[in-house]
């Protein structure tokens, strides 16, 4: 019968179905529009058109476009289809959010339409308002900030990126959320200085800019416990533009141990740690593991009395240490007079501390002989012999850890890394947990997995030795720490080499 017949599809409402398209605010296709911000974008001048769009020269060219595309029906769209994706935990020393793999794999009308947009349209327009040449290879995919995510100070140089964008699908954001993108200037060794820009995340907003030797940038610690920091964000790719390698930081050089007497030793450290008994499963659990963590390991009353020193320290005392994006942290001036913290530096640095690091890691720091004529008195002392060819030396110094301190993994580590006693005495005085960040963090030269964390524990010496292949890390240190009554740590840092 006629009426029961099936009721064919129209292909012309098929594709209107599955027929997507994102386009262009129709201001930012304007000709008047696109040559205003080519000249400014070619020159590195600020540009803004009618509080829509704003380019920034300084301190580098960046721009921010608001109510970029035209279709803002179709960015809830784009929202659903993210929260049905897979999104994969990113955490290593430079950031921790979540992000799924690249849009082009990605299942979503909404998702492939955003992602020709991205391919076509916007490649171009952006390769005629920049004069930058950008080849077919566009990476994008969602990233997802939630409470206490970071990512740190970088360039985003790598493998051709030309063009950096981020897309923001966020909720109405302050300030006081965090996860601004906070762009760095730079000093004449070619190194980030400091934050100069911090711009906001807001909804249906493109932000971009060439990335080069001064690019740097970072997107700060999510603030609030509510509220998802979403975007679809990439590079566009094109021949790389020819960029001098960075200067390291000269490292500290190492030198000979300091001359004092063995009755510092015994006044400051625990004398359980004199005991051969102890000695020797100490030394046999090293040997086996390269890392060990001695407990309790001042005398209590001299603990405290360091404790009450570097919490009554004045910030004068400590001096930041950068470059951002190599290292956040404070170390004690070279002009700090407190006594009592070096005279314990000089304990660390001096020949009986290399002979008790001996006793306790058969490690080949000390031939026993600044020690022998107490040795014959003390029979909880062993001596033990050194190689002629030895050559023991050392660096280190106080350093102070709180919100927003890490260091991170140079490019350079690898081909400079060295056989070395890595030594950190922690003064601590609320339990540290791992959430709030602030562990050390050992890898593998080329892996991502962790071999050891070391975590701030108070009164506790944790020796780690580390060979060519192996890298370290010290984790961001989170806003969670300072919430749950740790506002900071101390340790006394220094690294022994045989």
């Amino acid at each position: 019968m006629e009426h029961n017949r099936k009721r064919p599809i129209s292909s012309k409402g098929q594709e209107k179905a599955e027929k997507l398209e994102f386009s262009l605010n129709e201001i930012y296709d304007r000709e008047s529009f696109c040559s205003g911000i080519k000249e400014a974008f070619t020159k590195e001048k600020a540009f803004s058109h009618n509080s829509l769009a704003t380019l920034y020269s300084y301190p580098f060219p960046c721009a921010v476009l608001s109510n970029f595309v035209a279709e803002t029906e179709l960015l809830s769209q784009l929202q659903q289809e993210a929260s049905e994706q897979e999104f994969h935990a990113k955490s290593n020393d430079l950031y921790q959010f979540k992000q799924t793999d690249d849009l082009g794999i990605c299942n979503g009308s909404g998702l492939a339409a955003f992602r020709t947009f991205l391919t076509s349209k916007c490649r171009s327009w952006l390769t005629n308002i920049t004069g930058i040449r950008l080849s077919d290879q566009v990476d994008s995919t969602f990233s997802e900030y939630k409470y206490t995510d970071t990512l740190l100070c970088h360039d985003d140089e790598l493998e051709g990126r030309r063009i950096a964008f981020i897309f923001y699908l966020v909720p109405e954001w302050k300030d006081t959320d965090g996860g601004l993108l906070e762009l760095f200037d730079t000093s004449a060794d070619g190194h980030p200085n400091r934050i100069v820009r911090t711009l906001t995340p807001r909804w249906n907003t493109f932000v971009f800019f060439e990335v080069s030797p001064v690019s740097f940038h970072q997107v700060s610690e999510i603030l609030s416990t509510t509220k998802t920091r979403l975007s679809i964000n990439g590079w566009f790719h094109g021949a790389p533009p020819k960029r001098l390698p960075l200067s390291q930081p000269l490292a500290p050089s190492p030198a000979p141990p300091l001359k004092t007497t063995i009755d510092l030793l015994f006044e400051w450290v625990n004398p359980k740690y004199f005991d051969p008994d102890i000695q020797e499963p100490i030394r046999d659990r090293f040997e086996e593991e390269s890392s060990i963590e001695l407990r309790e390991f001042l005398q209590e009353d001299k603990y405290e009395r360091l404790m009450s020193a570097l919490s009554t320290a004045e910030n004068s005392c400590w001096e930041e240490k950068g470059p951002p994006n190599l290292r956040r942290l404070f170390e004690l001036s070279r002009h700090s007079s407190n006594p009592l913290l070096r005279d314990v530096e000089t304990l660390f640095k001096s020949d009986v501390f290399f002979y008790l690091l001996t006793q306790l890691t058969s490690l080949d720091l000390s031939d026993g002989s600044c020690v022998a004529e107490k040795a014959s008195e003390e029979s909880t002392v062993v001596s033990q012999s050194s190689s002629s060819e030895s050559n023991p030396r050392c660096h280190g110094t106080w350093r102070r850890w709180n919100h927003g301190c890490y260091t991170l993994i140079r490019d350079s580590e690898a081909s400079k890394a060295d056989f070395c006693l890595e030594a950190s005495l922690y003064f601590v005085r609320n339990e540290w947990k791992t959430d709030y960040g602030g562990f050390s963090s050992y890898i593998a030269k080329g892996e991502d997995e962790e071999l050891l964390t070391v975590l701030p524990m108070a009164n506790s010496l944790a020796l780690v030795y580390r060979d060519k292949e192996t890298l370290k890390f010290i984790k961001y240190i989170k806003a969670l720490a300072g919430a749950n009554g740790c506002e900071a740590f101390h340790d006394l840092f220094i690294t022994y080499y045989e």
